[in-house]
């Protein structure tokens, strides 16, 4: 969001007006990204998907492989949600990183939902498999990460990424979760063993320390945008 002020002083002096603009950027647009002026840090602007529906930015292949093309799809929407300047450990903090990345999951997991609603495909004998599509995506996500990271120009330049399996697992398992459960009808055994599977590792393989800060990025108010999404 952009908010701006406008200071004005007066010069007793002169009996003259100086007008000062004062402008406050606290994320500035530019080019699909967020730049905060205060902090230098990078986020995706999710305001430009208002408006639209993301069912309409798909192509359903219905071959005789569908679930391998489906797979695909997903691959390809992972990649091009990634980027290095949204994972930078140093040139961001770890909250705004893993709210990039809670952010990018809820998009791929909005795609997801409007692929197979368009697809028609019998999500509750075949919950195993659609389960498994959500597993795969989230191990490809973590790996795309770390191939951004290990670019040799982005090694030069002292960038690096700390976030670890469990982070995206977790964030990634939650983002499908709530964007899922706008289906539930067509998705509920694949959200009981989402519940199943982060009941487990909030309790066995997030440390305490962690929790707050992940907990924290669920909560936050720049993902209203995501919440409007249409699919």
């Amino acid at each position: 969001m952009v908010r701006s002020g406008f200071l004005i002083q007066s010069n007793p002096h002169t009996n003259c007006v100086d007008a000062y603009l004062y402008v406050i950027l606290l994320d500035f647009p530019w080019c699909g990204h967020l730049i905060n002026t205060k902090t230098l840090e990078f986020k995706a602007e999710m305001a430009r998907f208002n408006g639209i529906h993301l069912s309409d930015t798909l192509t359903v292949d219905r071959t005789k492989t569908p679930g391998q093309l489906f797979c695909q799809k997903m691959y390809q929407s992972v990649r091009v949600r990634i980027h290095v300047i949204y994972l930078d450990s140093k040139l961001n903090s770890m909250s705004t990183v893993f709210l990039n990345i809670y952010q990018a999951l809820r998009l791929v997991a909005a795609k997801y939902v409007a692929h197979v609603v368009d697809w028609g495909a019998d999500t509750i004998k075949g919950w195993k498999f659609f389960h498994a599509v959500i597993e795969k995506i989230l191990i490809f996500f973590f790996a795309c990460t770390q191939k951004q990271v290990d670019q040799d120009y982005v090694k030069k330049v002292g960038g690096c990424c700390e976030v670890k399996l469990r982070h995206v697992t977790w964030l990634g398992r939650h983002a499908f979760k709530i964007t899922l459960a706008r289906r539930p009808h067509k998705f509920g055994l694949v959200l009981k063993q989402l519940d199943v599977e982060l009941k487990a590792q909030t309790k066995l393989h997030i440390p305490r320390r962690e929790k707050h800060t992940l907990r924290g990025i669920l909560n936050s108010k720049e993902n209203a945008a995501l919440d409007k999404l249409k699919f």
